[in-house]
């Protein structure tokens, strides 16, 4: 019998709070009395296979293998499972979008819960970057994006490294379609032993066709062109498998029919195109992590960003171009619809994964586009934390705690300050003897003293005096203080940065050019005249922008080279007296970055900041009254300590 709404709310509520509830907290709860709360228990526990767990002393608590699935959903497993789930849900149906309440409610968890399960699910498949598969947020929907139809690759490697195959029965309600007792039936019957010697395992095939059959039934077929020729002797065998699946589905139509079965068989085609490319390099394997060693230490001298010693990024970087290689080789084109955001949002990595792609295709002789050097931004981002963890070192308060009642009390109360400083960057230096103090400070500038010794001060910094056992006025006047000392410091850090990079001598707040060309002409000469660039620069700003345009939608353009050689620093801000058209957008004003080597470091942040500024059309209006260099400085600090938030 089906269950009481209120029945079910009871079995979410125990589900999703993960505790026990005495039998009158749920009846608080739920507005009923006592009685009532057992005879639901009683009824929920007949109906679904004693999901709730009774003890005398505790209550009532849900079951932590409870699994039900009921009208294809799956709702009650555990974390592990709904992930497994979740994931193989959202990339069956790839094309489609799904409300995040929608999902919670058919898995019965919370919202919360949902979106930390979604960003589980987007580490999960930042692991399996190769299938260039992504989970997209937009709004309240989300959805898989998979637009080279990798999704039934992707789930064979994540079925094979986390030992799925044994349960694949046990997901059929993520297909809304196929059944996968049958799928399994017409492998036994059509397809030959040797073919899985050969190309993929049994389960593979299984999962892969699967989830192809599943979406060409619930959306348009995905052509996909292949080469292979040593497939040729099985392609009859493949094409009587797919004929008897089309003939149970009622697929009829011939153009799709084709279509989907170039869809069918091209994975294997790919795998084994990747597999055959890789044993014939197994031999050059060497050689060619010589040559990425090479490329990165190259990175490192033009961008000042130390890749050399992730290990797993340098056999990912290979391991990634080496596909993109045979994709270029074998005409297979690709997608990336996160491009603009790519573009936008990774500005200085773009320019790194350019460098990168375009020393990776000298040696191959071949040419990569701006789609497939998008998706090496990926790769790259994770490492690029460090640079901003090296940005806020660099005006982090630098604290001494001076506590000389022994290492214990030290130990607690660094702890202790440290947990209450939530919005500043710090650093505590801990000492327990006199002296060292005194040596610490001989050598070392630092911004704040907090001692429980009485009556220490030094002239260089600020000092607090707390007690041992650290009370909340102590806490209080230690807030009240860093944070301003804070403030001063990464201000003055900004000003060290930018007023360096803004000479008021290259800030043109009427510009009269009304073509790219022209400003770019206008702009090179004030900047040799001024002795910023070589002769070349203006070549150099051409090859970048030709690569991918540097305008973006809100009226803002960074035109920068990717050589990164000028004779010194600095960003040349203009503003259009008439908006020009800057490829597809009307541009209103422009920064154009011009980087000496020694100053490259500084590139992520500041490109991060102005990228801040660009993303609406509300901050480029601001920055368009501005009238003065003062002014666009104040409106960059601004942003400056957003993005540091």
């Amino acid at each position: 019998m089906a269950l009481l709404k209120r029945q079910d709310e009871i079995i979410v509520y125990l589900y999703t709070q993960k505790k026990w509830y005495t039998g009158n907290e749920l009846a608080h709860l739920f507005h009923v009395s006592l009685r009532t709360i057992r005879n639901d228990i009683s009824i929920i526990n007949m109906e679904k296979s004693d999901c709730i767990i009774s003890n005398k002393n505790k209550g009532y608590h849900i079951s932590d293998s409870f699994v039900y699935n009921e009208a294809g959903k799956a709702v009650y497993m555990s974390n592990e499972q709904r992930i497994h789930h979740l994931l193989l849900f959202l990339l069956i149906h790839n094309q489609e979008e799904f409300s995040y309440y929608d999902l919670a409610d058919d898995f019965f968890i919370s919202e919360y819960t949902m979106l930390h399960d979604l960003e589980t699910i987007k580490n999960i498949l930042t692991e399996y970057s190769q299938f260039d598969i992504f989970i997209v947020r937009k709004d309240e929907f989300v959805y898989a994006l998979d637009q080279n139809n990798n999704a039934s690759l992707l789930l064979n490697a994540y079925f094979q490294n986390n030992d799925l195959y044994n349960q694949i029965l046990d997901f059929q309600p993520c297909f809304l379609h196929v059944n996968l007792k049958s799928m399994k039936q017409h492998i036994n019957n059509r397809i030959s032993p040797a073919v899985f010697n050969r190309y993929l395992t049994y389960n593979s095939l299984l999962i892969i066709s699967s989830v192809l059959t599943e979406q060409f039934i619930c959306y348009e077929p995905i052509p996909v062109k292949y080469k292979d020729t040593q497939f040729q002797s099985y392609l009859y065998q493949f094409h009587e498998f797919f004929c008897s699946v089309a003939a149970e589905y009622s697929i009829t139509d011939n153009a799709a029919l084709e279509s989907v079965f170039d869809s069918l068989i091209s994975p294997f085609i790919r795998i084994s195109m990747l597999e055959s490319d890789i044993k014939q390099q197994e031999s050059t394997a060497a050689p060619a992590y010589a040559d990425m060693l090479h490329i990165l230490k190259e990175v490192k001298k033009q961008y000042n960003l130390d890749l050399l010693s992730n290990e797993k990024l340098i056999f990912d970087l290979m391991t990634h171009l080496k596909t993109a290689l045979i994709r270029i080789q074998n005409g297979i084109h690709i997608n990336n619809p996160l491009l603009e955001h790519i573009r936008m949002n990774y500005t200085f990595l773009f320019d790194v994964a350019y460098f990168i792609s375009n020393m990776y295709s000298k040696q191959q002789s071949l040419q990569f586009t701006n789609i497939e050097i998008s998706y090496l931004v990926v790769y790259l981002i994770g490492p690029l934390k460090s640079l901003r963890e090296d940005l806020y070192e660099s005006f982090a308060l630098d604290i001494l705690l001076y506590v000389n009642e022994g290492y214990a009390i030290l130990k607690n109360l660094k702890e202790m300050i440290a947990d209450s400083l939530h919005d500043i960057s710090f650093k505590i230096q801990p000492v327990v003897t006199y002296a060292e103090l005194e040596n610490k400070t001989a050598a070392m500038q630092y911004d704040l003293l907090i001692t429980t010794s009485p009556n220490i001060s030094f002239p260089s910094m600020e000092t607090i005096s707390i007690s041992s056992a650290l009370s909340s006025l102590d806490l209080a006047n230690i807030s009240k203080v860093t944070l301003p000392l804070f403030e001063i410091k990464q201000a003055a850090y900004f000003n060290r940065v930018f007023s360096y990079f803004f000479n008021d001598a290259i800030m043109d707040f009427h510009n009269t050019s009304k073509t790219v060309s022209g400003f770019f002409h206008q702009s090179c000469d004030k900047l040799k005249e001024l002795h910023y660039v070589h002769d070349n620069f203006y070549s150099q700003l051409m090859e970048r922008e030709e690569l991918l345009s540097t305008s973006f939608e809100t009226g803002i353009a960074l035109p920068h080279s990717t050589e990164n050689n000028a004779r010194k620093s600095g960003i040349l801000f203009a503003k259009f007296d008439t908006p020009i058209q800057w490829q597809r957008n009307k541009i209103k004003c422009a920064f154009l970055i011009v980087t000496a080597k020694e100053d490259i470091h500084l590139l992520n942040i500041i490109y991060k900041v102005i990228v801040d500024i660009s993303s609406s059309h509300q901050h480029i209006n601001q920055l368009y009254k501005c009238q003065s260099s003062d002014a666009v400085k104040d409106l960059i600090f601004t942003h400056f300590k957003k993005i540091l938030k």
